[in-house]
């Protein structure tokens, strides 16, 4: 399992989490470029490739979520695209490979790995 902790700014760093006792062990300082490392979602590709969203902007205010793909021994974030949305908080990948978000303003979104675009799954609610 890992997290990330945020620090805008100055950067995150990835941690692996032991399951059995929550200890969090420090690994890779993220590194996104030109943008803070602002994770809200983590999830594993059946590939074993790590995605984030990416809360990328100055501090403060609505600012675009994108997706990214992490190399986990180095920290380095590859970006892949804009969700469109500006809530993501969660993102988990399902058995059949469909990449889910969670957006705190529209609920339950698949977004697609090779874009990021996000897409809403009952915009009627």
């Amino acid at each position: 399992m890992f997290s990330a902790t945020n620090a805008l700014g100055a950067g995150g760093q990835l941690f692996t989490i032991n399951p059995a006792s929550g200890v969090g062990t420090p690994g890779a300082v993220l590194g996104f470029g030109a943008v803070a490392a602002d994770v809200r979602g983590l999830a594993f590709s059946a590939a074993n490739v790590l995605f984030a969203i990416n809360n990328t902007g100055p501090a403060g205010g609505l600012n675009p979520d994108d997706l990214f793909t992490i190399n986990v021994a180095a920290g380095a974030g590859a970006l892949i695209g804009a969700t469109g949305l500006t809530a993501l908080q969660g993102l988990d990948f399902a058995p059949d490979g469909t990449l889910y978000g969670w957006d705190i303003t529209v609920g339950l979104v698949t977004i697609d790995p090779a874009t990021g675009a996000a897409t809403d799954v009952n915009p009627a609610v």
